[in-house]
């Protein structure tokens, strides 16, 4: 029997990357997708698509286990923030499976996607912290103290795919933005340089492998719609010192602004970033990576390693359900 199928799962628009997986696992496992409605365009790009319930759904998991069992998977990854927690909660149970997860510990993920909670370890450990407000009154009372001005930036706590987030200008705005949606946090406004870091930590040594940084061009939805590949071995540094102190594993995510000499870690997404093809055409590989670690071979670092100045430009294409 074959055990090295993969399994992604909430696969949605992210095509591309389900190329790369197939292409990287032809000959050595099938790559499967799911997601919770029959249009999502990655169901049909992979040898096999399932549409499931929603992830809030209570049959959920077991939809999910009942496929690695029929498709006999080997792996399991999920392509969205509020799926990873349920994965990494339910660890032992796809491992009774013999299914790896491949995501980092329930702890480390529930930092990353908690805003407050990260904000909070970065000052902990000394890292460039943006002052951060946990809710309207905490802000007004800094205003009007004179310790907070405009313009700010406002996000969603457990925001995904840049939910809730907005430059505001006013008191009036704020609390108009607060009244629509309560649970936002209020951040000093930083204008500067933005990067974008995928990264790969090796699932059994827990060594970081891979760090590649691009700078962003253009945003579009909360995704890196335009961006080219830089070397830069402060950040990679500022990056791998990060994440292990984290705990981090597998493919992740980070987003930095750098202004004043000053490097700021916005976010870490515990999963592949929608920006993730300018790193694997530059050669960072990690549907390779993963393949590696779920064989139980131990990948070798190669940070700074890929092609710099290379531009990537997202742009639409379509998909057709024939009758």
């Amino acid at each position: 029997m074959n055990k090295t199928n993969i399994l992604i799962t909430s696969a949605g628009r992210r095509t591309k990357l389900v190329e790369y997986f197939k292409k990287e696992f032809c000959g050595i496992g099938k790559v499967i997708t799911t997601d919770c409605i029959n249009l999502a365009p990655a169901l049909y790009k992979s040898d096999k698509g399932y549409v499931v319930p929603p992830i809030t759904d209570s049959g959920y998991l077991a939809k999910i286990m009942d496929i690695c069992a029929r498709e006999n998977i080997a792996a399991v990854l999920s392509l969205i923030d509020p799926e990873l927690m349920l994965l990494a909660g339910n660890r032992k149970a796809f491992e009774d499976m013999g299914v790896k997860v491949i995501v980092s510990d329930y702890s480390s993920v529930d930092t990353c996607y908690d805003k407050i909670k990260m904000h909070d370890f970065l000052g902990q450990q000394g890292f460039d912290n943006i002052k951060t407000y946990h809710n309207l009154t905490d802000f007004l009372n800094a205003h009007a103290d004179g310790r907070a001005t405009f313009p700010v930036f406002v996000k969603e706590r457990f925001g995904s795919a840049s939910a809730g987030a907005a430059r505001i200008n006013s008191i009036d705005s704020l609390k108009a933005a607060f009244a629509e949606n309560n649970g936002l946090l209020v951040h000093e406004l930083i204008e500067g340089r933005e990067l974008g870091i995928d990264i790969y930590v090796d699932l059994i040594s827990r060594e970081v492998i891979s760090i590649f940084i691009k700078e962003k061009i253009y945003m579009r939805s909360g995704e890196t719609d335009k961006a080219v590949s830089v070397i830069n071995s402060a950040v990679a540094a500022l990056v791998a010192d990060a994440v292990t102190k984290l705990g981090l594993a597998g493919p992740l995510d980070m987003d930095i602004i750098e202004k004043d000499g000053h490097r700021y870690i916005i976010d870490i997404n515990c999963r592949f970033g929608g920006g993730y093809p300018l790193a694997y055409e530059c050669g960072e590989n990690y549907p390779l990576y993963i393949n590696n670690n779920v064989l139980g071979r131990i990948n070798t670092a190669r940070i700074g390693q890929y092609l710099e100045g290379v531009q990537m430009m997202k742009h639409d294409d379509v998909a057709f359900i024939m009758p």
